[in-house]
């Protein structure tokens, strides 16, 4: 609840499948009508509901944009799993912030049900809203690397609810890649579009996830080449809560992506192919080899 006459702020993912009324219910068990108002543009997973008349109802305040710092203590709050356990508060830090990408990295756990709820600080006040987890089995369980949506993004989007400028259902596309790819390291060519419905960064810019086994020791190197898009890769080994590495450009003059890493272990690593600006589309090529020593 970010307003005393009922605006609700949660993920675009939690009730983009609805109808326009909702039921919500309040931490007092009472059951109100609710309509969904708008929807973030650009694919943003955020949405906002409005409950009816209602005029003096308990909220939380936004932090100010641009105030969160790693290390910080947070706490998030939801309904993880279950109905029965509603109300769950967990405590963590800010393990990292991507200002380029918009992305406030946390370790409080999250887990499916807690999409759309707050990640508050010390003071009480909302400084992102809950959106995803990173996990290395098909089992969505939390392992520490958890993202909010910070206020940065989430005040300018309340601006445009409140102007009545926001997206509604009907101007949504629907997801069309949310799989994640085996990525060979044997130099095959992978190629791939990133466009319109595919998953979304919370700055709006589209990514591919790809998944492989690595070996601690190895080399490997992986491009993403694109003549139509500012590639953008990250390689992530989630059962550490590490980023292994980053690269949105080998030279100021070459826009593609190149990383060359040493893996620390063995493992699933997860590898996202990313625009790095929001809303690019376009087509790439993937290659990942494993380097001779």
């Amino acid at each position: 609840m970010v307003s005393p006459d009922g605006l609700v702020l949660t993920n675009a993912h939690v009730v983009e499948d609805s109808s326009k009324t909702v039921a919500v219910v309040l931490a007092d068990g009472i059951r109100v009508l609710a309509d969904v108002v708008g929807f973030g543009s650009g694919g943003l997973d955020l949405a906002a509901l409005k409950i009816r008349n209602q005029k003096n109802l308990p909220y939380l305040r936004l932090a100010t944009p641009g105030s969160a710092q790693v290390g910080q203590s947070v706490y998030a709050i939801g309904t993880p799993l279950s109905l029965e356990l509603q109300n769950t508060l967990t405590y963590g830090v800010i393990s990292r912030i991507d200002k380029k990408l918009g992305l406030i990295q946390h370790d409080a756990a999250v887990n499916p049900g807690n999409s759309g709820g707050p990640l508050l600080n010390s003071n009480g006040q909302v400084i992102g809203v809950n959106s995803a987890i990173f996990n290395d089995t098909e089992i969505k369980r939390f392992i520490g690397i958890s993202f909010a949506i910070p206020t940065e993004l989430i005040k300018p989007f309340l601006v445009a609810v409140e102007q009545g400028n926001a997206q509604l259902a009907s101007g949504r596309k629907q997801p069309s890649n949310n799989e994640d790819t085996d990525l060979s390291l044997n130099g095959q060519i992978l190629q791939a579009s990133l466009k319109n419905g595919d998953r979304t960064l919370p700055n709006n810019s589209y990514f591919h996830t790809y998944v492989f086994e690595g070996k601690a020791g190895q080399q490997i190197t992986i491009e993403m080449n694109s003549q139509q898009i500012d590639s953008h890769l990250y390689l992530l080994l989630p059962a550490k809560e590490q980023l292994i590495g980053e690269n949105d450009d080998i030279s100021p003059k070459d826009f593609n992506a190149r990383l060359t890493v040493t893996l620390p272990e063995n493992g699933i690593y997860y590898l996202l192919a990313n625009t790095f600006e929001a809303g690019e589309s376009g087509s790439y090529n993937l290659r990942a080899t494993i380097s001779q020593k």
